[in-house]
This record gives C-alpha cells, sequence and structure tokens, in this order.
C-alpha cells in the first residue's frame, strides 16, 4: 500500500496486461493502470476501497514499444497525481495535502536540552544588549549545569525551575569572587525573559513563564561624575601610552550616544562641517536614526578619526581605525579595562599616596561614567538658558507651560539647543 496525503492510501499500481513489458504483450487488448483507492471518509461507500482505471489514450498507439514507452509514462503520472498532488479519484479532483505535523521544522525542539534550547535562543537575538546577555548566560548555565538541569527538556521546565535557578546563582557567583544583589538577581531575570520570548516566538514553548516571575526590590547605587584628578589620570595614560584610544574617549566622552551606537558610526554618518553625527539608535523594537551635535572640544577629534575613513567603512573598526568590518562594542570596555581599571593600582599618578581610597574608588569607575560625567556638566551649564528660552516662547504663545512651544511651534527648539550643546565647553580634562 501506498501513503497517500489527507490519510489516504492506495495498492501499488499495476498495469494491464501484466506481460505489458513481455514479447508476447497483445496489442489487441486495452491497456490500463489499476489500483484500488482508500479514502477514511468514503468507508462505508467503499469498504474494500474504490476500483480504479486509467486508460490515458494508451492504446491508440499501435507500435509495441510506443505503447510501452506510453503505459510507463502514464503510470509515472498516475503516482505522481496521487502522491504527490493528492488527487482522489473517488471526488475526481486533487486535494492540497495538509500540512503534515513535521517535528523536524522546529528551530528550537521542545524536547531540546534546557541548556543547548538557551544557547540556541541567545544565538538568535539581534538586539544591542547581548553582550550583557552573554554575561548573564554565562553564570545562568553554571547554575543550570550545578542543578542538573541541562539536561532536562525545555518544555519540561517550570517556573518553579527557574526560580531556583536563579535563587542558585547567588552561590555561582560567591563561588568565583563576584558579588550578589536583588539587582543581579533581576539582571539574570531579565536574561531569562529575553530568551524565553524567543522560545515562545518559535513556539518552542506555549507561554512565557518568566513573566510572573518576581521582581526583587533594589535601590541603586548614586553615581558620582568623574573627579577632575581621575580625568587627568586616563587623560595622561591614554595620550601618552594609547593615542588612538585616548581619541576615542574625546569622542565619546562629548557624543551623547552608546557603545553600540559608536561601532555602528560610517564616515557618510560624519559630518564635521556642521557639526553632526548620525546614529542609529535602536531601544527595544523601536529603531531610527537620531542626529546629535559635535561639541566644539570633540571637533579636532574626529578630524583625526576620521583621516583616511571612507563613506561606508566603519569609523572605529579594528584595532580602533577606520576598516569595512564593524568590532563588536565591547571591545571598547575590554580596553578601559586593561588601559585604565587594572594598572591604576600600581602606577605612578599625580595622586598623593596617601589618597588611598580615591585610588581604590578610582578602579570602580565604568566606561559609561564618563557618559554620566558629561551630562552633569552639560546640564549645569545649559539648564538656565533653556529654561528660560523655553519659557520666553511659552508666553509669547499665550501658553501656560512650554510643552507646546518646544515640541510643536519652535521648530528650531532642537536645532538652537544643538548649536548651545556644541559650544557649551565642557572639557574631558
Amino acid at each position: 500500500m501506498l501513503q497517500l496525503p489527507n490519510d489516504c492510501t492506495c495498492s501499488e499500481p499495476t498495469i494491464y496486461p501484466s506481460n505489458w513489458n513481455k514479447v508476447d504483450a497483445s496489442l489487441k487488448k486495452n491497456w490500463y493502470i489499476q489500483y484500488y483507492f482508500h479514502d477514511p471518509n468514503f468507508k462505508k461507500e467503499f469498504p474494500r476501497g474504490k476500483y480504479c482505471i486509467v486508460k490515458g489514450g494508451v492504446n491508440q498507439f499501435k507500435s509495441i514499444t510506443d505503447r510501452r514507452d506510453s503505459i510507463k509514462v502514464l503510470l509515472e503520472e498516475v503516482i505522481k497525481q496521487l502522491t504527490v498532488e493528492g488527487y482522489n479519484p473517488i471526488l475526481k479532483k486533487a486535494i492540497a495535502p495538509a500540512c503534515p505535523v513535521d517535528d523536524t521544522d522546529y528551530l528550537i525542539h521542545p524536547l531540546t536540552p534546557f541548556s543547548k534550547a538557551l544557547q540556541t535562543a541567545f544565538d538568535q537575538f539581534k538586539g544591542d544588549s547581548k553582550e550583557d546577555l552573554k554575561s548573564s548566560l554565562k553564570y545562568l548555565q553554571l547554575s543550570i549545569k550545578d542543578m542538573k538541569y541541562d539536561d532536562c527538556p525545555v518544555e519540561k521546565i517550570k517556573r518553579r525551575h527557574l526560580v531556583r535557578i536563579l535563587e542558585n546563582c547567588e552561590k555561582i557567583k560567591k563561588q568565583v569572587g563576584g558579588i550578589w544583589s536583588n539587582n543581579q538577581y533581576n539582571h539574570y531575570r531579565t536574561a531569562l525573559l529575553i530568551l524565553y520570548r524567543i522560545f515562545v516566538k518559535y513556539e518552542t514553548v506555549e507561554a512565557n513563564i518568566v513573566t510572573d516571575m518576581e521582581i526583587k526590590n533594589h535601590a541603586a547605587e548614586p553615581r558620582r561624575p568623574l573627579t577632575v584628578e581621575q580625568r587627568e589620570l586616563i587623560a595622561y595614560r591614554l595620550e601618552h601610552n594609547n593615542p588612538r584610544f585616548w581619541i576615542f574617549i574625546n569622542i565619546f566622552f562629548h557624543s551623547g550616544a552608546r557603545l553600540t551606537e559608536m561601532a555602528r558610526v560610517q564616515g557618510k554618518h560624519v559630518n564635521v562641517e556642521r557639526q553632526e553625527v548620525t546614529y542609529l539608535v535602536k531601544k527595544g523594537k523601536s529603531w531610527e536614526w537620531v542626529t546629535r551635535p559635535i561639541a566644539d572640544e570633540a571637533v579636532p577629534f574626529w578630524r583625526i578619526a576620521l583621516e583616511g575613513c571612507g563613506p561606508g567603512q566603519y569609523v572605529f573598526a579594528k584595532g580602533l581605525m577606520s576598516g569595512d568590518v564593524p568590532i563588536n562594542s565591547d571591545q571598547y570596555t575590554r580596553r578601559w579595562r586593561v588601559w585604565i581599571m587594572k594598572p591604576v593600582a600600581d602606577e605612578d599618578t599625580k595622586f598623593d599616596p596617601k589618597c588611598k581610597k580615591e585610588r581604590i574608588d578610582f578602579m570602580k569607575v565604568k566606561l559609561y561614567d564618563l557618559k554620566h560625567t558629561r551630562t552633569t556638566e552639560l546640564g549645569d551649564k545649559l539648564d538656565e538658558q533653556f529654561k528660560k528660552i523655553d519659557e520666553q516662547l511659552a508666553k509669547a504663545n499665550g501658553h501656560t507651560t512650554d510643552k507646546m512651544a518646544k515640541k510643536i511651534y519652535d521648530l528650531r527648539n532642537k536645532q538652537r539647543k544643538d548649536d548651545k550643546i556644541k559650544s557649551a565647553h565642557v572639557k574631558f580634562a
């Protein structure tokens, strides 16, 4: 029996006469294809199946060779119609085969071991926070392995398992000398939330079971802008030992951009004469091109960075030189650790040796603290200027607040403020 689409079957089609391929085959008989067709929807009408005959005009050939060639072609056509096209001789029409249930079409099969499933989901993630996700997944995987859930099929993992995995991460972090906090717990929970969204997308699981998991209370430590001494130390070390990174640091300090946005900047996105850079900003599902001003202090550094950079090349590629292939944004933070955070403990600097606490605090300074520092100082300089402009425009239009003036009526509001940002004179060191 042949298995056909739509749960139908048929006997193996045969040719009559049975000796059609012998020398004694008779041309006086009618030649045809015969088979029994079974449709589960017509069991009562055809309990033994419908007997089918197909002639297809083969009997018009009077030469034994021509008739044999013709009947072979007809047999192939009959089998194709039945097995591929879903032809139903009872209904006398082809029924498009129903979509088969094929377990092989899963990107992440529900029976995939949990650790492997998480890694595959991570590989599918395309967002800007991939490096953060990678870091969280590293410790989640260690916790999963420690609890022997790594080979458990992903479809068998329940919310209670995820809770235990997160709680066990505290032990894993402390084993490697790391710190643990409610904030760390929330980061790892977010990582699972993102990966489970991918599971749901590809129907690996039916629902995102992370959604209803607890978010723990956390009070973020207040950030402090870098001191003048800290910035002088950065300038001293980089200007003399890694000038290309020094150029990047100055551009990043004044950019207002994220590291992932900096990594995507190409020569065509920068207009030094107009003091503008256009960044591709990816936040969640919203992607947009945003133009930001280049501060006066950053102009000479942009000019150096753009030397030899073509319109389609990335400004900061391999070695922080221009190139055709962008580097991963985590290369910036790695350089920061190597050139700033690690050497400062034993480096001769302008710091008074007695100022041990300040030196220790400096080792905790992150690259993004530069962004907080510049934003804070820029805000101090521009706050009163912007406030006066918006208030005056609102008053002129008879508005009680400045919201409408800023967003609707003042067509050059952003441009005017960008021009003031360019000349605000916030220095790195």
